[in-house]
C-alpha cells in the first residue's frame, strides 16, 4: 500500500511540477511572436539574443556552482534537524553571493577584452551588454536553487509562486526592454536583468528570514567536494549545449537566427521535462535511501514511466510548434519550422541520460560525469568544426546527436559499473533510440525526396505512439488511470 501512495503522489507532482516548469517557457514563447517582425527584431537579432543566453548560461553555472544539486542531495541528510538545515541552506546562498560579487567585478574589468572573440559588432560591444547578463545569470542560480529546495521539501505552493512570478516579470520587462529601451537584443538583454532581479532579491530576503544568516566553513567545503565534479560536468555540458552557435556566429547571422529560435523552443520543451526530473528525482532518491537492490521495481518502474511521459511530451509538442511558427512568425523566422522535428527529437537522449545518471549522483560519484562529458565534448567540438561550415545547422543538429549518443552509452556503462540494474533495454534505450532514428530518416526524407515538413512530423508521431502503446502496455494503464484519478480528485 506504501508503494501505490508514493506513487499516485509522483503522478500527481509530474503534473503539477511539469505544468508549473513549462509556464515560464510558455510565456517567453508567447512573447517573441510580438517582439519579431517588420520593423522589430529580426532573424539578426534573435541570433544575437541567442548569443547573450550563451553568456548568461555560463555564468549562471560558474555563480550555482551545482548548488542545486547539492541542497536537492544534501537536503536528505539534514531534514529531521532544523539546525542543521538552516545552517546547509543559509551557507548555499551565501556562498552564491559571494560568488555572485567576484563574479560582477571579474566581468566588469575584463568587459573592454571579451568582444573580440565575436564576430557581429553588436556582440562585439561587449561593454555594453556584459554587466546585464551577469546580473541575470547570478539571478537564475538563486531562483534555480530556491526551487531545487522547494521542490524537495514539497513545499508546492513555494515552488509554484517563486516560478511563476519569474516567468510573468521576465518576461513583461523582456517586452518593456525591447519596446520602450532598445529596439535590439539590448532591450530584451536588460529587461531580462531588471525582471529577474525582483524575484530573486524577494527569495534572498525570505531565505535569510527563514534560516539566518550562516556561512559553515565544514559544511562549504563538503559542497565544494561534492559540486566541483558537476561544475566540470555543467561547463563541459554548456559546451556540448552551445558550442555549436559559437560556430554558427562565424557565418551567415540569419543562419544563426533561424538555428536559436528552433532551439528556443526546444530549450522550452527541455524545461518542461526538467520539471518532470522534478518529480522524479526526489522520488527515485526516496527509493534509493531505502537500498536499491531492495527497490529496484520500484526504481525502474518510475524510470520507465519517465521516459513515457518525455516521450509523449517531446513528440507531442512538435506538430502544435511547427504549426505556430508557421502561423505567427515573419519570412525569416518561419523557416525555423522546418528542423523543429528533428531539434526537439534530440533531447530524447537527454532524458535517458537523466535514468543513468541519477543512480551515480545518489551515491555521490560525481567525478564520473566530468568523464563522460570531457569525451562528449571532444567528439562535439570534432564534428561542428568538421560539419557546420559546409552543412550550416544541420552541421550542428548531427555534431549534437552523434555527442549526446555517445554521452547516454557511456553513463549507462558507469552506472552499471557502480550499481548494476536489470534495466528494460528495450524500454529505457532501444525504442527511445527508434524515434530517434525515425526523426533523422525523415530529415534524410525531406532533402532528397521532398518530404513535407508536416508529413515528416505526423511519421513520427505515429511511430512514437504505436511504439509506446505496445511496448510499455502495463505503463501506459497504470499511466491513464493515475491521471484520471488525480484529474478527478482535482
Amino acid at each position: 500500500m506504501a508503494n501505490s501512495v508514493k506513487t499516485k503522489e509522483y503522478f500527481k507532482l509530474s503534473v503539477i511540477y511539469t505544468l508549473v516548469a513549462a509556464f515560464p517557457s510558455v510565456l517567453q514563447l508567447i512573447v517573441q511572436p510580438f517582439i519579431q517582425g517588420k520593423g522589430r527584431l529580426g532573424a539578426t537579432d534573435f541570433g544575437q539574443m541567442g548569443v547573450a543566453e550563451i553568456v548568461i548560461t555560463l555564468l549562471f553555472i560558474l555563480c550555482i556552482f551545482s548548488m542545486d544539486n547539492s541542497i536537492s542531495r544534501y537536503y536528505y541528510d539534514v531534514r529531521d534537524d532544523k539546525h542543521k538545515f538552516n545552517q546547509l541552506v543559509s551557507t548555499i546562498f551565501t556562498g552564491i553571493l559571494l560568488r555572485s560579487a567576484i563574479l560582477l567585478a571579474f566581468i566588469f574589468f575584463i568587459s573592454p577584452f571579451v568582444g573580440v572573440i565575436f564576430h557581429q559588432d553588436a556582440l562585439r560591444n561587449f561593454e555594453s551588454w556584459g554587466i546585464a547578463v551577469t546580473i541575470s545569470a547570478i539571478n537564475r542560480a538563486i531562483v534555480t536553487t530556491a526551487v531545487s529546495l522547494y521542490r524537495n521539501e514539497k513545499k508546492i505552493n513555494s515552488f509554484i509562486l517563486v516560478n511563476m512570478s519569474s516567468g510573468i516579470f521576465r518576461a513583461l520587462f523582456q517586452v518593456l526592454g525591447v519596446f520602450f529601451f532598445s529596439m535590439s537584443f539590448l532591450g530584451y538583454v536588460y529587461g531580462t536583468a531588471v525582471g529577474s532581479s525582483i524575484i530573486s532579491l524577494a527569495v534572498i530576503i525570505y531565505v535569510y528570514r527563514r534560516s539566518g544568516f550562516h556561512f559553515v566553513k565544514s559544511i562549504n567545503r563538503e559542497l565544494f567536494h561534492f559540486g566541483w565534479p558537476l561544475l566540470e560536468y555543467s561547463i563541459v555540458g554548456w559546451g556540448l549545449m552551445f558550442l555549436d552557435r559559437i560556430f554558427l556566429e562565424r557565418g551567415d547571422p540569419k543562419v544563426l537566427g533561424v538555428y536559436t529560435n528552433a532551439m528556443t523552443y526546444a530549450v522550452g520543451v527541455q524545461l518542461i521535462i526538467q520539471g518532470l526530473v522534478s518529480a522524479t528525482q526526489p522520488e527515485l532518491f526516496r527509493y534509493m535511501s531505502d537500498g536499491i537492490n531492495e527497490r529496484v521495481e520500484e526504481i525502474k518502474k518510475i524510470s520507465n514511466m519517465f521516459i513515457i511521459q518525455s516521450l509523449v511530451i517531446i513528440i507531442g509538442t512538435i506538430l502544435p510548434t511547427i504549426l505556430f511558427l508557421q502561423i505567427f512568425y515573419g519570412a525569416e523566422l518561419s523557416v525555423s519550422a522546418s528542423i523543429i522535428s528533428i531539434v526537439f527529437v534530440r533531447y530524447i537522449l537527454r532524458s535517458q541520460y537523466q535514468i543513468f545518471a541519477m543512480p551515480i549522483m545518489f551515491m555521490k560519484r560525481t567525478r564520473i560525469f566530468s568523464i563522460v562529458n570531457y569525451i562528449s565534448l571532444a567528439v562535439s567540438l570534432l564534428f561542428n568544426w568538421l560539419l557546420i561550415p559546409k552543412y550550416g545547422y544541420y552541421g550542428a543538429i548531427t555534431a549534437f546527436i552523434v555527442a549526446n549518443s555517445v554521452q547516454v552509452v557511456i553513463v549507462y556503462y558507469f552506472q552499471q559499473k557502480i550499481i548494476p540494474i536489470p534495466w528494460n533495454l528495450k524500454k529505457v534505450m532501444g525504442f527511445p533510440f527508434i524515434v530517434l532514428l525515425t526523426s533523422v530518416l525523415c530529415e534524410i526524407g525531406k532533402y532528397y525526396l521532398g518530404l513535407s515538413v508536416i508529413l515528416g512530423a505526423i511519421i513520427i508521431t505515429v511511430v512514437t505512439f504505436v511504439g509506446i502503446v505496445f511496448l510499455y502496455k502495463n505503463e501506459v494503464h497504470q499511466l491513464l488511470q493515475k491521471r484520471l484519478k488525480f484529474l478527478n480528485n482535482v
